[in-house]
């Protein structure tokens, strides 16, 4: 166990860009005070200790710098987690609060703190427990700059404290969550808040926008993940790609509106030519052929077609009044927009996979 008091003193002095004369008068001592406890010639007490350590918003174990306190703040962590799993809340209370004394400025103990009161509230929807776990939260947002857990952010904290105040305050959730529905990510947990306080209509707005985002992912998340298997080159991934493409064009079937043409026409096309793609590459032209024959007649009927650009006008499931704008960059036309795809796609491809691509657009051409 080494000490590192001087050092961390002159560091966390120079992080605040104070002179020594300048933490001298935030603390109210000498100069020389500071400038002893700097060369290390000297020691604070732990009175002024408690009062550096404050002043600097870290914990005293951080700045006399022991070496061990990382694994001690893991282990009374863990021992806080493994409580709160067993929902063995009081001694997991017990746990925490010595920890947090210990460790006031710890990321990591306030954190694990707040989770604790988040999963008893969750379980009691007591709202006592609800407000503690705010009031952690909160004083874990400002110490955020030390997580180094990628599963945790500023995002997640929040959408947590949003989770409390719907115990606590519906309004103030709304609000919360209102702030942080970054690109309509949190729709569906302000849709839930919502119809909780029987505000259907409000809640079908957002309930829509949320199945037209969730419509977007869906599709691109298919139609990537097939992409990704053909580059292992093995056949039997390509042949779990078209079964992927295959689920992801009933899936847009399961979507669209019957006898109708609109946008579906052209998002429905994406996948049926990686599909033709996929064919050619296992030697299937026959299927290929039909593949791009469907692909086609819905490309035409789009083309001949002046369909809506309204995102929650080219859907089934749509409940709401209000116009979702939907963009296209792939083009405005049908045809030239697969042309572009396929050429796009033989420039990235190598080998075999762009013999077929370009097979795919001369084919495409001839229809």
């Amino acid at each position: 166990m080494q000490l590192k008091l001087s050092e961390n003193i002159k560091k966390h002095r120079k992080d605040m860009d104070l002179t020594q004369e300048g933490l001298a008068d935030a603390i109210g001592v000498t100069v020389g005070a500071v400038s002893k406890w700097e060369k290390g010639s000297n020691v604070p007490d732990i009175v002024t200790m408690m009062e550096l350590a404050n002043f600097f918003n870290i914990s005293l174990d951080e700045l006399v710098g022991y070496n061990m306190s990382s694994k001690k703040v893991d282990d009374m962590c863990k021992a806080i987690d493994n409580l709160v799993y067993d929902h063995r809340f009081d001694e997991a209370i017990r746990a925490s609060n010595d920890a947090m004394i210990r460790y006031p400025h710890t990321f990591k103990v306030l954190h694990t703190s707040a989770e604790l009161y988040f999963r008893k509230a969750a379980k009691s929807k007591d709202k006592k427990d609800a407000e503690k776990a705010i009031e952690i939260y909160r004083l874990a947002l400002e110490h955020i700059s030390q997580n180094d857990d990628d599963e945790i952010s500023e995002y997640s904290i929040k959408t947590r404290i949003a989770n409390m105040y719907g115990i606590i305050d519906p309004e103030k959730a709304l609000e919360q969550l209102h702030e942080i529905n970054y690109d309509g990510c949190n729709c569906h947990a302000i849709a839930k808040m919502l119809l909780k306080m029987g505000r259907t209509q409000e809640a079908l707005d957002n309930l829509t926008l949320a199945l037209l985002i969730n419509f977007s992912e869906q599709n691109s998340l298919a139609y990537n993940t097939a992409w990704a298997l053909t580059k292992t080159g093995k056949k039997s991934d390509i042949k779990k790609a078209v079964e992927l493409l295959d689920a992801d064009i009933s899936f847009i079937d399961s979507y669209s509106i019957k006898d109708r043409v609109t946008y579906m026409h052209k998002i429905k096309m994406l996948p049926m030519i990686e599909k033709a793609c996929l064919l050619a590459y296992l030697g299937e032209d026959e299927q290929m052929e039909v593949c791009l024959k469907e692909a086609m007649e819905l490309g035409r009927a789009f083309d001949e077609t002046d369909v809506s650009r309204q995102a929650n006008d080219i859907v089934k499931f749509s409940f709401t009044d209000k116009d979702i704008p939907a963009y296209d960059a792939s083009g405005t036309d049908a045809y030239s927009s697969i042309v572009d795809l396929l050429e796009q796609n033989i420039q990235e491809e190598k080998g075999k996979m762009k013999k077929c691509v370009q097979r795919v657009l001369d084919y495409w051409k001839s229809l």
